[in-house]
This record gives C-alpha cells, structure tokens and sequence, in this order.
C-alpha cells in the first residue's frame, strides 16, 4: 500500500516533526515552548499540517481573532518547494478561516522572500504596509499583506 498525501489539523502530538521542520524552514525559528503554547490555545491557534504518509512536508497556521485571522507560519519542507504545497496550504488555511466566519487574513513576510510574496500576490492578497525592523535575527523588514474573504 502506497502512502497518500493528506492534510489535518495539528496537535501536541506533531510537536517534535513541526519543530524540526521550523528548525529547517527558518533562520529566526520559533521554540518548542512556543509551539507548546499554541497547542495549548486551540480556540485562538490553528495549524494543520501536509503530510506523507508519517512525513510532516508542510504547515502553517493563524491567530483566530474575532472575524479576523493572522496567518503565523507557513513551511514547506526545502525537499517539497515549488511544488504546490504552500498554497496547499494557505489554501487550507483560508477554508478553516472562512469557516469560522473570519473575514479579513493578515501576515507578514520578509521584504527579501519574493517567492512567498509572488504567492500571496496570485493568491488575492494585497500589500497593506510594513513594520520596519520586524525579524530579530536580521533586523528586516517584513511587508504587511491581507486579503477580504
């Protein structure tokens, strides 16, 4: 029997596989901790998760927040890029968000990643601002984008 790629929403139990793909995605990753604490949110934070077979490839997640939605993370693993799955996934975000009746997504993204930006661009999000300084590793700005529903 083949494995499948499938999507579900993520729990404490993904922990380790969503923390080694931050730690592979990201130069500024977030902590274990900082996972555990989203877990332990999961009215307020939402993460689902692709996976093959037992192979978590990508993830992201949002802030639920009245009618609105932060999208946090998205992470492709580097194996997995151009392939779909990021917007696999915003896709999957977005359907969660609409469900729950949010009406406006909102994230922010490097200046320096026009890949994600070029995404979100097709994807009907629009450049709304930026916050200077924003990522602590580097200090880079990141762009602010968001989308109607």
């Amino acid at each position: 029997m083949s494995a499948k790629l499938t999507c579900r929403r993520l729990s404490m139990e993904d922990l380790y596989a969503i923390h080694a793909l931050e730690l592979q995605c990201f130069t500024a990753p977030w902590s274990r901790d900082a996972f555990i604490r989203e877990f332990n949110a999961p009215q307020r934070a939402i993460y689902y998760g692709a996976f093959y077979g037992d192979n978590l490839l990508a993830y992201g997640g949002y802030w639920l927040v009245l009618d609105e939605a932060h999208i946090t993370n998205v992470a492709v693993h580097a194996q997995c890029r151009r392939q779909g799955l990021g917007r696999w996934m915003m896709q999957m975000l977005e359907y969660d968000a609409a469900q729950r009746q949010v009406k406006t997504l909102t994230l922010e993204v490097r200046r320096s990643n026009l890949a994600a930006q070029t995404l979100y661009s097709q994807m009907g999000y629009r450049q709304a601002g930026k916050r200077k300084r924003y990522y602590p590793d580097n200090a880079e700005d990141a762009l602010i984008f968001t989308k109607e529903l």
